[in-house]
């Protein structure tokens, strides 16, 4: 029998010495969280948080042995590993901000196959002022991000600084307008399954989209019933143009799914 996607991935984690059990997740995720927040990141775009599935993200982008596979804030590299063990991209590029997350990726790809490494590459930066002039398909898991940030993502995966995009995949939809801006067109949804949401969480394609016109007039796709109520509700908030100063409805959403992030995380220690 096949051994599980995610469980190859997570042995290189334990052949590292670096935990994946519950107190292990904990730990990495606070671990240098305060200090990135003193520096001025966003503290809800800090919270840990893993899909269970990656196969799906790789399904809805169609990632072959021809793409550059980016994953914008790659946390400890489990994703980006997935890349290279199931799909064999030329190229897997993880990008993160936190360094100890960044350090634990590494030594995970120390302890994976040679053809592994040589496909996986991980850097410590800002996933918003990195290259990415070679990214053909990117994720991004941003379930806790706020209106704000998700829209400086949009705008960082414009054409003009990520000219070979082809197709995005979110954990939470981005606001409409920044998608005009940048070029990108919702094309479907669909559903994983994710430590905030084991029964199932949305996952949505964005793909390049030259004419700002027809992707104004674009119909939401369909989206899969289990996921219809928060996916519809996120749709709908990100349509929604942001009228006023502080917070908006959406941004105190992805607060409260940020505690309920990080109260999972400590319940697990």
């Amino acid at each position: 029998m096949t051994e599980p996607l995610l469980q190859r991935v997570n042995g290189f984690f334990e052949k590292a010495g670096c935990g994946t059990d519950r107190a292990g997740l904990a730990e990495l995720a606070s671990e240098g969280a305060a200090e990135a927040v003193k520096a001025g990141a966003v503290a809800s775009g800090l919270v840990f948080g893993e899909i269970l599935t990656p196969e799906e993200v790789f399904r809805l982008l169609d990632l072959g042995k021809d793409d550059v596979f980016y994953d914008l804030g790659s946390g400890r590299g489990q994703v980006v590993l997935a890349a290279a063990l199931s799909s064999m991209p030329k190229r897997c590029v993880g990008v993160e901000l936190m360094a100890p997350r960044h350090q634990v990726a590494l030594a995970a790809r120390a302890c994976a196959p040679e053809d592994v490494q040589r496909t996986c590459e991980f850097r410590c930066e800002d996933a918003l002022e990195c290259q990415l002039e070679d990214a053909s398909k990117v994720y991004v898991c941003n379930a806790a991000f706020p209106r704000h940030l998700n829209a400086a993502f949009s705008a960082s995966l414009s054409a003009r600084r990520a000219p070979a995009l082809t197709a995005l995949v979110t954990c939470a939809a981005l606001p409409e307008e920044s998608l005009r801006q940048a070029g990108l067109q919702l094309s479907q949804v669909a559903q994983c399954s994710a430590t905030w949401a084991t029964d199932g969480a949305p996952l949505f394609l964005y793909r390049r989209c030259s004419d700002v016109a027809a992707a104004s007039n674009h119909a939401v796709p369909k989206i899969p019933h289990n996921v219809l109520y928060e996916a519809s509700r996120q749709l709908t908030a990100a349509s929604a143009a942001s009228q006023h100063p502080g917070l908006s409805p959406e941004d105190e959403r992805s607060l409260l799914r940020s505690a309920a992030l990080a109260s999972k995380l400590a319940g697990w220690s």
